[in-house]
């Protein structure tokens, strides 16, 4: 259970922070936010691959 929590909390803060840069790093660095964007799809898919549950649909509440 408590392994499940910390998967759960990891992969919600994770998703939290790059919601976050995506929304304030464009007007700074564009080229930046777009690599990011490519590591957060990367994350993503890899995500969506694991049987892991809850951090796939705290990924999708995210996106």
């Amino acid at each position: 259970m408590a392994k499940f929590a910390a998967n759960f909390v990891a992969g919600f803060v994770a998703g939290f922070v790059a919601k976050l840069m995506l929304t304030f790093m464009p007007k700074f660095m564009p080229n930046l936010a777009r690599h990011l964007v490519r590591a957060r799809t990367t994350l993503s898919s890899g995500l969506s691959a694991m049987p892991v549950s809850p951090l796939r649909r705290a990924a999708h509440r995210i996106r």
